[in-house]
């Protein structure tokens, strides 16, 4: 089964999540996030479902970032919408219930950075951005992905 998770926004990522039994986990792309960039990854890896974070307003954002936002939120929705694939929304209060169990943190990144450690163990490595820190983007798109392949599409899988 290959499942796409999708961290819109600037900082977000796009990965590809490949489950063949054991667990795999192939960050297919760290490009920008764009309708664009969504549609030719499901094309190439014909994505069984696609999950994207669900867009939300943010406090103290800008008119015209919002409007930024929008717009790429809207090219993604567009993509799986013309790709016909099935995709899923999911709220980030909703993914992060599931994937954070266990994992003690001051800040909803740090829970992140720690389910992804304990579910992908020894993939950080490649991942980090220039400050030596995990990309935020691709660990919550790599979980967003995990959990939708785990409890939207119920792929039976050990790493949870």
């Amino acid at each position: 089964m290959i499942v796409i998770g999708v961290d819109p926004g600037s900082k977000g990522a796009i990965v590809i999540l490949v489950l063949d039994g054991v667990k795999t986990l192939s960050v297919g792309s760290s490009k920008e996030v764009s309708g664009a960039n969504l549609y030719d990854l499901i094309a190439q890896e014909k994505a069984d479902h696609v999950f994207i974070e669900k867009a939300q307003s943010m406090p103290k954002q800008g008119i015209s970032s919002a409007f930024t936002y929008g717009t790429g939120y809207g090219g993604l929705l567009a993509a799986v919408e013309i790709a016909k694939v099935p995709f899923t929304l999911i709220s980030p209060r909703i993914w992060t219930s599931k994937m954070h169990l266990g994992c003690e943190g001051d800040s909803p990144k740090e829970k992140s950075v720690k389910a992804f450690a304990r579910i992908f163990p020894g993939m950080g490595d490649g991942i980090k951005n220039r400050n030596g820190k995990l990309h935020d983007g691709i660990v919550d798109a790599a979980l967003i992905a995990m959990y939708g392949a785990r409890y939207v599409v119920s792929y039976k899988t050990d790493v949870l």
